[in-house]
């Protein structure tokens, strides 16, 4: 149950992005930053997301801040 819903969530917030997104001004961004499994949340978490490689919070961190201040879209 705990997949599902982290398929879920994680699809709501790209739908979302994409979908707000479109409807912005020119020259305004709309970034989603939404990791599969936080290396603090392997061990309650793991099961659900196999597969899926741990990434640490301080590497979220950095991408959401380039995609804030960097020029990449995507």
């Amino acid at each position: 149950m705990h997949a599902c819903r982290h398929v879920t969530v994680n699809s709501a917030v790209e739908g979302f992005v994409q979908s707000a997104s479109l409807e912005l001004p020119n020259n305004l961004r709309l970034n989603g930053v939404s990791p599969a499994l936080l290396t603090d949340s392997v061990e309650a978490y793991a099961d659900y997301c196999p597969g899926y490689e741990p990434v640490s919070g301080e590497k979220v961190a950095r991408a959401y801040r380039r995609s804030v201040y960097g020029i990449q879209t995507g």
